[in-house]
Formats: structure tokens, sequence, C-alpha cells
């Protein structure tokens, strides 16, 4: 029985083709044989997509079996065209793909019927010979979209199943499907292109409508080149059996087939798990607790056993032996060394989890290090003039004007690329990755607690609160995140009068998310304009109502009128206090209106509403 698969560099007409090695062979007819063709129109089109769930869903779609899938991924093989994507990476989490296709055939060049050179079976060290060669092209468009996080990623996944099957054929019906999708998730979630194509292309477009474009027209574009045939994308092989039937027949078997795919699935999980332990392990360095690296070290080692042995089988992977095949197949799945292969992804998760999970006491740990630096030493950090980063001295910061300064000390930290000059001590090693770290999954937080609260409005848009602070996180994010220390208190009585560890005020932005130490002193005003106690609760973190989220809500939501007061029981006097802030702010191009229309409040640009509030705090130094 004939097959096609994708051209490679050598194949020619009349040659052996090894579906084990995926190579060439010799020629096994006359050069008049093979001289004496026949050529076809075939004038086909076919433009499809797949929503990728596993190695199955890419195969289907490239039109390539599971066993030459996963030579190709173990570098044992090498599949030229579209088989690059097999070796795209996919350890990514968060992440869902769309793969779309344009196959285009023009003719089909065959040899006509012939009878192959005397003592051909001799040499003939392959399985088929190539009997036509098709020519068009192949064009493989790669949708790559990114959420924010898991609950984020399922609502893309319900949008893009309730629009689009998990496969199809892209008609105008898919098309406004695609593009509706475009619209619906383009706000909150990152979409990547990128193209395989088996003829060279220039710029691509990085949109969904351009991509539909680039698709529709990919037949133009074949048909400019090589006098109208394009290229070669594809050969017929038909195998030797056919011209000698002592050479064994070849048809997969259900079970071959199926132990395949069950080591394709566990071939990916491990090579998933490898990778993302090692770029975890290469951004935390040093940072890693001794305990936890060498739990590291042991994963590490059970996934290279389980690769190692898998690579060993896929190398023995053989069509002219299936039954061989399988039954090893089998035993390495037994064997000691693939042990939790299949499993590996999730328990890198689960370890990524716990090494980098938001740890209030190794946050306050490495901030209260650097607090009790010299002075000399923290005034090294301070921030340059114009910026809000870094280090702020006791008494800098009056959030009441009409007191004496805060007794507190600060370092703020943001992720946005104007702050990347915060200089950190060489004297507490790893502070910049704990505030990185903290940073990341406080604001992760922060996303949820945002959707929390478009929910409790009423918004129709869920995402409505989420797609105004996009950046949030990111390198353009205005939110910054503040480590506070509060210093034990003088028993000399130099507190002046009207002093508080932190002045009465309302933050500015849309939230704030503070996690405070059990030594308490946190108060905010009730609505009779008294002020009650915010007892510290292990475990839980205060939400702050912010200036702009009163604008923005038309005073439905208050902003929180808070202090930090000196504690009346001396032994908490002498006790520093510590606590940490996520201050959480639109994006700068965000303009306020009051969401129920009532128009309360004027407009204001985010940016330009903060940054005027920091510049009355701090003036503008």
């Amino acid at each position: 029985m004939a097959t096609t698969v994708a051209y490679q560099t050598g194949m020619s007409i009349g040659r052996v083709f090894d579906m084990r090695t995926f190579a060439c062979g010799l020629n096994i007819f006359s050069r008049d044989d093979i001289a004496k063709t026949s050529t076809v129109e075939r004038h086909s089109n076919t433009v499809k997509y797949s929503v990728i769930k596993g190695s199955r869903d890419v195969n289907n779609i490239l039109g390539i079996s599971g066993d030459i899938s996963l030579k190709a991924k173990a570098g044992i093989i090498d599949v030229e065209g579209v088989g690059s994507y097999l070796k795209e990476d996919r350890s990514q989490d968060n992440v869902m793909e769309i793969l779309a296709r344009a196959q285009v055939e023009t003719v089909t060049v065959s040899m006509d019927d012939a009878t192959p050179k005397e003592g051909w079976a001799t040499n003939a060290n392959g399985t088929h010979y190539i009997r036509s060669i098709i020519y068009g092209g192949d064009l493989v468009v790669r949708i790559r979209i990114k959420g924010s996080d898991a609950r984020q990623m399922e609502e893309i996944k319900g949008k893009v199943q309730g629009g689009l099957a998990t496969h199809g054929i892209i008609d105008a019906k898919a098309q406004a499907e695609f593009k509706k999708l475009e619209q619906d998730i383009k706000s909150n979630s990152e979409i990547d292109i990128e193209y395989h194509s088996t003829t060279p292309k220039g710029e691509m477009p990085r949109d969904i409508n351009g991509m539909l474009r680039a698709l529709d027209s990919f037949k133009t574009d074949i048909q400019q080149l090589n006098d109208n045939k394009g290229v070669p994308c594809k050969c017929e092989i038909v195998p030797l059996h056919y011209l000698d039937a002592t050479i064994p027949a070849i048809l997969k078997s259900s079970a071959y087939i199926s132990q395949i795919n069950s080591l394709e699935e566990k071939y990916d999980d491990v090579q998933i798990a490898k990778k993302k332990l090692h770029s975890f392990l290469q951004e935390v360095e040093d940072d890693i607790e001794p305990e936890l690296e060498t739990d590291a070290c042991h994963l590490e080692e059970r996934i290279d056993e389980a690769l190692e042995r898998l690579m060993e089988v896929i190398s023995e992977i053989d069509i002219t032996s299936q039954q061989q095949t399988v039954d090893k197949i089998k035993e390495a799945r037994s064997s000691n060394q693939m042990k939790g292969a299949g499993g590996f992804h999730r328990e890198v998760n689960k370890f990524v989890r716990t090494c980098a999970g938001p740890k209030v006491d190794d946050f306050f740990r490495v901030s209260k290090t650097f607090f009790s630096e010299p002075r000399d030493v923290k005034e090294a950090c301070e921030s340059p003039t114009g910026r809000f980063n870094g280090f702020q001295a006791l008494e800098k910061e009056r959030l009441t004007p009409s007191r004496p300064g805060d007794l507190k000390e600060t370092f703020n930290y943001s992720s946005c690329d104007d702050h990347l000059n915060i200089k950190y001590p060489d004297s507490v090693p790893g502070m910049e990755a704990a505030f990185s770290n903290f940073f990341t999954h406080v604001t992760q937080l922060a996303h949820r607690v945002l959707d929390v609260m478009s929910i409790s409005l009423g918004l129709q848009d869920r995402n409505y609160l989420r797609s105004r602070h996009r950046s949030l996180g990111g390198k353009q994010s205005p939110a910054t995140l503040r480590s506070i220390y509060y210093p034990p208190l003088p028993e000399d009585g130099s507190i002046k009068p009207g002093q508080l560890r932190c002045g009465e005020h309302t933050d500015y932005g849309t939230l704030a998310l503070l996690i405070q130490d059990k030594i308490g002193g946190l108060q905010i005003m009730s609505t009779d304009g008294t002020y009650i106690s915010v007892p510290p609760i292990e475990g839980t973190i205060v939400v702050n109502i912010g200036d702009l989220m009163q604008r923005w809500t038309a005073d439905k939501l208050k902003a929180t009128v808070h202090r930090v007061v000196i504690p009346e029981e001396e032994t908490t006097k002498r006790q520093c206090r510590q606590s940490a802030v996520l201050f959480v702010d639109p994006d700068d191009d965000v303009v306020i209106n009051c969401l129920d229309g009532s128009g309360r409040y004027s407009p204001v640009s985010s940016h330009d509403f903060v940054i005027g509030r920091i510049r009355a705090t701090y003036g503008d130094a």
C-alpha cells in the first residue's frame, strides 16, 4: 500500500527509502525507466486547523506517524520542512496552541510501471521505494495563546472551544470565529504567531487577520515558483514487498501504534519536565534552600534516568520488527528507570510551587537583614532623584502632612524597565531574587482579586478590571512592592508630638494588598470616623481600596483610611514591626471614568493622578 511522506533533501524517483531512518538509499531502477514519467495536475488547496492538546493532534495535522515523530524529537532522524515544528519547545505553562496548515498540491510526477534492476534486493537497504514526487508547498502556522495564570487559561480555553471545533477546515465560518476569538481574548492574553514553510518567506504577519490572509494567499505565492509548480513537498512511497514478495510486508499493527503513542506521551512529559526544572534552577541559582536543592538533584537524576531509558528504546523502534518493538517498549515502561514518567511534569510543577511560593517569613527575613545593615549601606541603595524605588530612610515619608515624618524605613521594588537601576547591597545575598519572586506571586494574586471585584461590581465583562491592569507584573507595570520596617521605638521619649509609625492616609491607586507580621498596630477608619484595630491573622492579606477605585465606582467602594499607631505596651514598643504592601495601579494609559455613568468624578488619567499624589507626598525629589 502506497503512502506519502514529507519531502526530504536527496529524495528522487526510483530511490530506496527507509522508514526506520527516514533516509534515502540507492536507485534500484535504470536511468531509462526513471526518465519515463507521467505528470498529473492536482490543483489541490487545503487549509485546516487543529487545537493542540497533545502530540497526536500535532502528528495528525502534520501527517506524521508517531514513530517518525518520536525519532525526530529524539534527534535520531531529521524531518525537514514543516516537520521542524516537532522540535518546538512546549514546556510553558498556561499556554494554548492552535496549528493551522495550508497544503497546496500542483502536480504529481510519477514513474511509469517498471522493473527494478537485476539483483536490486541484495543492496536495497530500506523499506520502500519512491514512485512519485508531489509538488506544491506547505505552510504551518503556530498560534500560541498565553494567559497570566491557570484560571485565565481555563477561560481562554472555554472561549476557544465555544467558537472552534477541536479541528476542521478554515472556511468562512472558521475565519470569522478566529477573528472573534482574537477580539475576545486580546485584552487579557498574549498571542504569538510563528510560521514554518517549505518555501522561503519574508516578514510574516503577527496578528490573526494577517495570518488568515497569509493562508489564503499561499496558493498564489506557490504558483509563482518553478513555472507554477512550486517546490517538492511530498513523496509517494511504495513498500518493497510489492516488488519482491519475499520481503516482509509492512502493515502497522494496532498494538504497535498504541505502544508508540503511549511512549511518545511519556517522552513529551519527561522532556517538558526536564526543560522546566532546568530553567527554574537556572533562575534561582544559589537562592534555593539546601534541603530543596537536594530534592531538586534527586528529581533531576530520576528524570535523566527516565530520559536515558526512553532514548534507548526509541533508537530501537523498528517498523519491520513490530512485535519486538512492542515488547521492548513494554519492558522499558515497567523498568525502575521509567517510574514517574508520565507524571514528571506535574511533579516538577509541584516542586517549583514549593520553592517559589510566596513565603512571607523568608521575604520578611531578607528584608529585616537589609534594614539591620549600617546606615551608610542602606543609604547607598536610596532612590535616585525623581524615582521612588529603592531605600527610603526613617521619617522621609510624611503621609499625613500635618504630622512629623513617619517612624518607618521602606524599600520599594518594581518590575518596570524604568526601575532596573535599583541597588542591592552585596552584604544581603539573595535580596533581589527574594523581592522579584515575592512580587511575581503577589501580582498573580492581585489579578485574581481584580477578577473577583469585577464580578462583585456586576460588570458584564468579568475581565474588565484585569484588562485595565494588563501590564501588572510585567516590564511596563506601575505596581510597586514595598517592604516596610518599623524600628524599635526609642526609650528616651524622643518621639515627636503627633508622630506615628505611619500617618493616616488612603492609598492612591486601585487597591493595595497588605501583609503584616504579628506585632500589630494597623488601624482603619470606620464609617463613623473612629479608628478600629486590624489584628494580624496568620495566612491572611488585608485588601485596601484605593482612591482611584473610589472614583471608578462613584463611591460604591470607599478608599480605606488607615494608619499604624504607636503601641501602648512598652514591650511592644521595643520590638520592630514589618509589613509588605503591593500597590496596584491601572495601566498608565487608562482614563478613569465612573463605571455607573454618573459622572460624580471627572475623568482622570491614572498615571497623572498617581504621580500627582506621589509628588504631593515626596515633593519633586
